[in-house]
């Protein structure tokens, strides 16, 4: 029998549920009252175009010792003998397409490839689950997998099978192709004769023991190597192990110990933990390289089974120590390894770096610096960091990696003006840009256009006076702390990285290793004003100078004199009062993410690096990949970055809380109300800008309405994808609305009208029912009438005056789970009831075997047809496609009943399903979790259109990660 919520669930917990969005059908309410912003982007890499730009992840060399290079974002790079990079396959921007010249291909995420002895190049498109074959002459075909995700078809042709998730690509000296199959938990391999089998792996993820044949172990395979003696090595990745095949067929742990961490070098490689071995790689004499990603190591195994790091510090880390001893030098998460046969050692981390038979670093692919006097809007940088503003409003950012400051002045041209690109010191007295740098990162400038950099790995604040000469005024160059009431030239610093100026003329300084914030005053004494010295979390309302800091990496001050400081591995905000006096003002203490709305010192931050105050004072925080604005009355909201990490969502001209940051870092104001700040790749890839924030303002009454691009997003979570028939929608914009906003009230016919206030929503010339309208927002339905197609033309209709058409893709489905906490692209908990008909939370999960119920909008036509914008008062309606639930990421549900939400206009989905047992058993399944994932599909079952790697799911299906509470 179908299930549906009673009547006290519909009329109490609903409403309770929904509170925040639903006024008689109205979703998402207004984003708030602070304003908006668009972003922009002023100087560095344009994520639309990531060819040749996304990190390095895989390596293979050819006889003719040409180096290639898989790309995470879709792209295949040669590096030639003379060192000239050059595109080989892929349009670099992710998507399907294959077979065909090789710069028309498209390609998913990651890349895999291998190269064999005539040249001819074979790339593994993870995400669509084939491995495509490159001739010498440039025609690409698929040569195994049909993009189903599955491991069938052994025994018959390659292109005929199955495969899942290819990612590690090795060939033996017969031409056989051997495939790590990540989420088929098998090694599989290709015949000369195009047959394909098993060779390793038993579909099954985990680990169950050593001396045995090789297609009965477990393991979740990641990079693939062969040694000179046939011997094939896996870099387990879920399994914390390297494995060895040996011709026999028998499967052997030659490094780790299946557990993850760190635990020393110069012991057994068995006996060695391992975070992460994803590529591998084995030279001539029979040493073994392990990309040990998650440690931030490259690690060798020589023949007699010893353990040993060759690359990075165990730090992560951006900046390149080229020249410097490779162990000494920070990795980002390595993940490609390859030992060629002239001695080096090639290491894919974001970068291509090679180390030489002398141990020392070199870039050779990545991070590129534009030159001086072009346009920076064409410009590429390396790591930017910190930024300021002078009062001309000219641009200053360390350009960090590049080890330089860079300022692009008001015609938009970017210029050196401190640092040579070299690291080191050489003295002061001479022009800037002639002076080495050693990790810049904060900058201020003040009224007189003197420039201050924290220059922190020369552990110095320098100057650079208007005559452009430089000078140090704070730090002997000598990691320490000293020198307090005395001259700041003589004073020790460690690894200053912020530095901000009050209205006093007074320099302030985040000695970031002291965990002290250190002041200088206009005649140079240097004192600490906030900090004891030990790292720790403690002091709030007491002096500042006893409080403990860790890490803190920024300080900003308003024009009141109050000092914010980001304590960044304390993951708060402190504020030192003018009189001294320390408090918290946002971050709980525990690093995490928290959503929108409640008390900043509620709300938890994940390792906030960069603080400043606009002209009001309001403080903002840079929060991993988040812009958050302390508002009045100390509560927390976003107000650029939408939290999520998908290339498709790195783009401008949208509001900013709904577009993708990476990690912003400095922010700087320019007076007027908007904000610039760095943004960049901590994976390695050069996906790194300078970009603006600029403040939405209505242009008054009686201005015509503007729709902003990529402004028309689902209401449940304010995701760009499609829109559907049906679906619950917001528009952002400017003049769109009443000032003051309106909501919708249910005519007597229990209908929402498409009027309201004055406004009106049209979808390519039909009227939308409208819930809520004001200056920035609209809520609307998409109507049913419409025919699902590109280029839909939306326009909106206020005061008499009607907007340029803005064009949006229709769906026939578009699905998304509405959440508890405000929409987000970052999702969060499900609105969920539980079958009690209480709201499922952490507090009150649901059982395995019970029925909840769901709440989704976008699920497309229904039948019989609904009118737009009905109150839904009976269930006899059903959603065209079919609706499936799948939880956890693997499990299917039992759908008891789909249809519309009784008491909730026509276009709010309800979808009652019987929670399951949890299968599990591949790497990114986890049946121990307190909250899973939930993910709503219609249509039918498309293998091909797989979104975690798992099992088929729908054609459409909802895309932003929601969680229900499970017991």
């Amino acid at each position: 029998m179908k299930r549906r919520v009673d009547a006290r669930t519909r009329k109490g917990r609903l409403e309770q549920l929904f509170a925040a969005f639903f006024v008689a059908g109205m979703a998402c309410a207004a984003q708030g009252p602070g304003p908006l912003y668009t972003l922009s982007t002023v100087t560095g890499t344009d994520p639309s175009n990531l060819s040749g730009r996304g990190g390095a992840e895989s390596l293979a060399q050819d006889r003719q010792r040409n180096l290639y290079i898989g790309q995470r974002g879709g792209g295949v790079l040669k590096i030639d003998p003379t060192g000239k990079v050059i595109p080989v396959a892929g349009r670099g921007v992710p998507g399907f397409s294959t077979d065909g010249a090789p710069g028309t291909i498209q390609l998913g995420g990651s890349i895999g490839v291998a190269v064999d002895d005539n040249g001819v190049l074979y790339i593994a498109d993870t995400d669509h689950h084939r491995v495509l074959k490159m001739m010498v002459g440039g025609a690409v075909t698929t040569f195994a997998g049909t993009g189903v995700f599955d491991g069938t078809g052994d025994g018959g042709p390659a292109t005929a099978a199955s495969i899942a998730q290819p990612f590690g690509l090795a060939l033996d000296r017969q031409g056989n192709l051997y495939i790590g199959e990540y989420g088929g938990c098998r090694v599989r391999r290709v015949g000369t004769d195009g047959v394909i089998s098993t060779y390793a792996g038993t579909g099954k993820f985990g680990y169950n023991g050593d001396g045995i044949r090789a297609k009965n172990a477990n393991l979740c395979p990641w990079g693939l190597a062969f040694d000179e003696a046939g011997d094939l090595y896996i870099g387990d990745y879920g399994g914390y192990r390297v494995r060895k095949v040996t011709p026999d067929g028998m499967i052997h742990t030659v490094a780790g110990t299946g557990k993850g961490g760190y635990n020393g070098d110069g012991i057994p490689a068995t006996r060695a933990n391992i975070s992460s071995a994803t590529g591998v790689s084995v030279d001539r004499a029979g040493n073994l390289f392990i990309a040990d990603g998650q440690n931030q190591r490259v690690r060798k195994v020589t023949p007699d089974g010893m353990i040993s790091t060759v690359a990075g510090t165990g730090v992560l880390g951006i900046l390149l120590g080229d020249g410097r001893a490779a162990t000494l030098s920070q990795l980002t998460y390595p993940v490609g390894v390859l030992a060629d046969n002239a001695g080096n050692l090639y290491i894919a981390d974001g970068r291509v770096r090679t180390v030489d038979n002398k141990g020392k670093l070199k870039t050779i692919q990545g991070f590129e610096t534009s030159d001086d006097g072009g346009s920076a809007s064409t410009a590429q940088l390396c790591y930017p960091t910190g930024i300021a503003l002078d009062s001309d409003r000219n641009i200053y950012v360390t350009d960090t990696a590049g080890r330089r400051v860079r300022k692009i002045d008001q015609q938009g041209l970017i210029h050196t003006v401190a640092g040579d690109g070299e690291q080191g010191y050489a003295g002061d007295g001479i022009a800037a840009t002639e002076a080495p740098l050693n990790d810049p990162r904060g900058i201020a400038v003040d009224g007189e256009g003197n420039l201050y950099i924290a220059d922190a790995g020369n552990n110095r604040i320098r100057k650079v006076g208007s005559d452009g000469m430089i000078s140090t005024v704070a730090g002997t160059g000598a990691a320490g702390f000293s020198g307090d009431g005395g001259n700041a030239s003589s004073a020790q610093l460690s690894n200053p990285t912020g530095v901000a100026l009050d209205g006093k003329g007074n320099l302030d300084i985040a000695d970031t290793g002291n965990n002290r914030i250190r002041k200088v005053t206009p005649d140079g004494i240097i004192v600490t004003i906030a900090g004891a010295g030990a790292a720790g979390y403690g002091g709030d309302g007491g002096a500042a100078t006893d409080a403990q800091l860790s890490s803190p990496s920024s300080i900003t001050v308003d024009a009141a004199g109050n000092l914010y400081i980001a304590d960044t591995e304390n993951h708060v905000v402190r504020e030192v009062l003018a009189k001294g006096i320390i408090t918290t003002v946002a971050g709980t203490g525990i690093q995490g993410r928290s959503d929108d709305g409640g008390f900043a010192t509620a709300s938890m931050l994940f390792a906030p690096v960069s603080v400043a105050v606009d002209e009001e004072g309001t403080l903002f925080i840079a929060d991993e990949s988040r812009i958050r604005r302390l508002r009045r009355g100390d509560t927390i909201d976003t107000v650029a970055g939408s939290g999520g990490y998908n290339y498709y969502d790195y783009v401008d001209g949208g509001p900013g809380f709904i577009l993708a940051l990476l990690a912003p870092q400095g922010m700087a104001f320019d007076g007027a109300g908007n904000f610039y700040f760095s943004d960049v790749d901590l994976s390695g890839g050069q996906n790194t800008r300078v970009r603006k924030a600029t403040v939405l303002r209505s242009s008054g009454f009686g201005a015509p309405p503007v729709i902003l691009p990529q402004a028309i997003v689902n209401a449940a979570n304010l995701s760009r994808a499609p829109v559907a028939p049906g679906e619950l929608v917001a528009l952002f914009g400017t003049d769109l609305g009443p000032p003051a906003g309106a909501s919708a009230k249910a005519d007597a016919s229990g209908k929402i009208g498409t009027n309201l206030a004055g406004v009106r929503v049209l979808f390519d010339g039909i009227p939308a029912p409208v819930l809520y309208a004001q200056s920035y927002q609209i809520n609307a339905i998409v109507p049913f009438g419409i025919t699902p197609k590109n280029g839909v033309q939306v326009q909106v209709e206020y005061s008499g005056n009607r907007s340029a058409a803005a064009s949006v893709t229709v769906a026939e489905a578009a699905p998304a789970v509405f959440t508890l906490n405000p929409p987000s692209p970052r999702g969060g908990k499900a609105a969920v009831l539980n079958q009690d008909g209480t709201i499922n939370s952490p507090d009150n999960p649901a059982a395995v075997g019970s029925v909840v119920v769901i709440y989704a909008t976008g699920a497309g036509q229904m039948q019989p047809a609904i009118p737009d914008g009905k109150i839904a008062t009976d269930t006899s309606a059903k959603p065209a496609l079919p609706v499936s639930v799948l939880f956890n990421y693997a499990t299917s549900g039992e759908v008891l009943y789909a249809g519309p939400a009784p008491g909730n206009v026509a276009g709010v989905l309800q979808i009652n399903a019987r929670v399951p047992e949890l299968f599990c058993g591949v790497p990114n399944c986890h049946p121990d979790l307190k909250a899973i994932s939930v993910i709503v599909g219609i249509g039918k079952p498309d293998p091909s259109n797989d979104p975690n790697g798992i099992v088929p799911v729908a054609k459409y299906r909802s895309q932003v990660l929601t969680t229900i509470a499970v017991r």
